[in-house]
């Protein structure tokens, strides 16, 4: 009788330990792609002005997952999101996406010329300085720094506006990443998966 018992015990014990793990991992499970797409199109759509009139919707898109067995679980919240205001805007974000925007003549002459790329992070990388005199070296650095400086700020905020943990930000800048890719001028260098680049 003792022995059921412990037995009995060590069972539910299990069981609730397995019910609050599935719960936990239910929760952390969950991540706004949709509404993440729908603000970086418009902010990216905003700041890239002409250039993202044109968007080349066969560019490649290095998606982040959000599909596999448990994507169906996500339906049922994705609708409860979308009955919300899908506009994400702050005055933070617009503070920062004015930031991103003033830069970007200057963003784009490097993108241009192939100095700089955009990569697959939501960042912007250095490409091609090889051929730069220091002066040129110099701005092209200081230009990719002021962009990505307030990138980091921009995909930071937009999480907290959409409630998403700060662990998952580099999230939010891989989705952001396909818009900029998708925005880009014409002899831009883009990252489409780690360390696979091609020029558009």
């Amino acid at each position: 009788m003792h022995d059921n018992s412990r037995t009995d015990k060590k069972k539910l014990a299990i069981g609730l330990f397995v019910f609050l793990l599935t719960a936990c991992v239910t929760i952390n499970i969950y991540f706004p792609a949709a509404e993440v797409q729908k603000t970086a199109e418009e902010i990216v759509s905003d700041v890239r002005g002409a250039d993202a009139k044109k968007l080349d919707r066969s560019a490649p898109e290095n998606k982040d997952s959000e599909t596999g067995p448990v994507s169906f679980m996500r339906l049922g919240l994705s609708k409860a999101y979308a009955a919300r205001e899908l506009d994400v805007s702050n005055a933070t974000i617009r503070t920062l996406k004015g930031r991103i925007k003033q830069n970007y003549p200057r963003l784009r002459k490097w993108l241009v010329k192939g100095v700089l790329g955009e990569g697959y992070n939501g960042y912007v990388v250095m490409r091609q300085a090889g051929s730069l005199n220091l002066k040129a070296k110099v701005e092209a650095k200081r230009v990719m720094q002021e962009e990505n400086s307030n990138r980091k700020a921009l995909y930071a905020a937009v999480a907290s506006a959409l409630n998403i943990q700060s662990s998952q930000v580099s999230r939010v800048g891989r989705i952001f990443a396909q818009q900029w890719q998708r925005a880009v001028p014409p002899g831009t260098w883009i990252e489409t998966a780690p360390g696979k680049w091609t020029r558009r």
